[in-house]
């Protein structure tokens, strides 16, 4: 005879063990169990973030550079120019040199006539090495003069030939300024020169 499920005991129907069923409280358990771990892990990473925030170094400033009073520029003084001789008319002398020397430009004729000893204490001169140039509305006119033995004035009664100007002689140079075309009426500069090298000079306008 066929038994029907109302008579079997309650813990041997199918789908009915127990109490809602050992399988239906594993499951809540296992649900429950998820939801602690993840609210553990959402607590772990927010203290996790918290402590980091707060040893995270802050950036090192950079230090500023304050710079330095600038200097004020130091002005360098320009050389100061040779002065140039201011021409005079007449009988020109100059001794600022190793010479005692004087000159004179006649303005009728262009006619310079140079004189020049050596100033005492000065050392002997060798002619060959000297000579004369004019400077004149800004050209130069270079060796305008070559030495000739009327120019040279020794002492009375000395023997002495050599080409040295010593103590007592004197050099006496005249030069056509005008056949030089060297400008006339016009103020002039006379430089003695020894190798090209300017010794000593003078300046003067014409005298009428």
């Amino acid at each position: 005879m066929r038994k029907s499920l109302s008579s079997l005991p309650a813990d041997r129907r199918p789908g009915l063990s127990g109490a809602g069923g050992p399988d239906r409280k594993k499951l809540v358990l296992i649900g429950v169990s998820i939801a602690i771990g993840i609210l553990i892990l959402i607590v772990l990473a927010s203290v996790a973030f918290s402590v980091l925030g707060r040893n995270t170094p802050s950036p090192t400033p950079v230090p500023t550079v304050t710079p330095g009073p600038t200097a004020e520029p130091t002005a360098t003084p320009a050389p100061t120019p040779t002065p140039s001789p201011v021409p005079a008319s007449g009988q020109v002398f100059s001794n600022d040199g190793p010479f005692l020397m004087s000159a004179f430009l006649k303005g009728s004729t262009g006619e310079a006539r140079i004189m020049f000893k050596l100033s005492p204490g000065a050392a002997v001169q060798e002619v060959s090495k000297l000579s004369i140039s004019i400077f004149c509305e800004g050209k130069t006119y270079d060796n305008v003069w070559s030495l000739k033995p009327m120019d040279w004035a020794k002492p009375a009664g000395s023997t002495d030939n050599d080409t040295v100007l010593e103590y007592e002689e004197s050099i006496v140079a005249d030069i056509d300024t005008a056949k030089l075309g060297i400008p006339q009426g016009k103020p002039l500069t006379i430089m003695v020169t020894r190798n090209g090298d300017l010794m000593q000079q003078v300046a003067l306008a014409p005298t009428y």
